[in-house]
């Protein structure tokens, strides 16, 4: 199957909808790649291709939905993900550091700290639940 291109360097995958309809790709907002983090964010697992200090650059969508980041969730907001990056990313994250805080701030848009955004996700997640809880019974006969 080939995939549409979304860009020179965002590669996307079809979209819903049968292959005589006009598909909209879904942009994956990753490249896809391996790419070597580091000794610091090596796990030392092999899987597949990469190396135990390779991993898959993850899709961004939904980032904002996420109370964790990184391949093993231990950093707890993007800024502390992309500080942690070493090997073939130790450039950006140094280009990073060396932002103004609020330009570090228009990126990260997880700034408060780890059990913070958890504790608010958790409260989302059981309103929205009571919310459809509602909704059910409000349409039951």
């Amino acid at each position: 199957m080939a995939w549409p291109a979304a860009g020179a360097d965002q590669p996307a995958l079809p979209g819903p909808g049968s292959p005589t309809a006009s598909q909209r790709p879904v942009r994956l907002y990753s490249d896809l790649l391996l790419h070597d983090m580091g000794p610091a964010l090596a796990d030392g697992f092999p899987q597949g291709e990469a190396t135990g200090g390779e991993f898959r650059t993850m899709p961004l969508w939904r980032v904002a939905d996420r109370p964790h980041f990184l391949h093993d969730g231990r950093a707890a907001s993007i800024t502390d993900a992309i500080l942690a990056h070493g090997g073939q990313a130790a450039a950006a994250a140094a280009n990073f550091h060396a932002l103004s805080d609020a330009d570090k701030m228009r990126i990260d848009i997880s700034p408060l700290p780890g059990a913070k955004v958890q504790e608010i996700v958790q409260k989302l997640h059981a309103t929205s639940k009571d919310i459809v809880e509602r909704a059910r019974a409000a349409i039951r006969p």
